[in-house]
């Protein structure tokens, strides 16, 4: 009986190391995997008052815009990663 109870616990251990390892090997290279609470009920930003929703907003708007040097006017960015500059 405890041989079986030891070996059950040694299967429960190996389990628990190796399943991390298998999670991480199927993202592929460059990807950033975020966990979040729940999928954002919307991606307008006028419309999202929920602190999950603005913490995936703030992702995917973050690096649109930037301040022009020496100056507060905001330049869009996104074109500019387009046209290669």
């Amino acid at each position: 009986m405890k041989n079986r109870i030891g070996q059950a616990f040694i299967i429960a251990l190996l389990l628990c190391i190796a399943l991390p390892v298998t999670a991480a090997a199927m993202t592929p290279p460059g990807v950033v995997v975020v966990g979040q609470i729940a999928e954002p009920k919307s991606l307008d930003p006028a419309v999202d008052t929920a602190v999950n929703d603005f913490r995936i907003l703030m992702n995917v708007y973050d690096g649109l815009t930037r301040y022009r040097d020496g100056s507060l006017e905001v330049g869009a960015v996104a074109g500019r990663i387009l046209d290669g500059q």
